[in-house]
């Protein structure tokens, strides 16, 4: 077998190939591969660090467009939540705040009406007087 000639060249055959042969031709062949990327080192490494910079510059981008990718479903997360209590809220018939705020604008005024009405009929105030109970008499009974 001819190790320099490709043509000539075929598989080792576990018969004809002692494992002394077998480790010497995968060291001959780790051996050339090492020379070979010594003797292109320099192209190697220019190469290498001209591709890198690109990635660099398009991975820096695609970055860049993922943080904006991921902040807009978190928008679409929140306006789903809002949708979603606000139907809760619909079928349960809880009030909303600006329901309940104009409830309560509306019941001050009502209280502001009512009060004007006590002023003119004379009672100071718009509810019935309710005497106080007195207090409890001080019993000398310690319990």
């Amino acid at each position: 077998m001819n190790g320099s000639d490709p043509d000539t060249m075929q598989m080792p055959d576990d018969s004809t190939m002692s494992n002394e042969g077998l480790a010497r031709n995968v060291y001959l062949a780790m051996l050339g591969a090492v020379g070979m990327v010594w003797d292109g080192w320099d192209d190697t490494v220019n190469r290498l660090v001209q591709r890198g910079e690109e990635l660099q510059g398009e991975l820096q981008s695609k970055a860049q467009d993922a943080h904006w990718e991921s902040m807009r479903p978190a928008n679409r997360v929140g306006d789903s939540v809002h949708m979603l209590s606000r139907n809760i809220r619909d079928q349960l018939d809880i009030p909303s705040k600006s329901e309940i705020d104009a409830m309560n604008v509306k019941l001050n005024i009502l209280m502001r009406k009512l009060d004007d009405l006590a002023m003119r009929t004379g009672s100071g105030t718009g509810t019935p007087e309710v005497q106080a109970a007195p207090p409890p008499e001080d019993s000398d009974d310690t319990t």
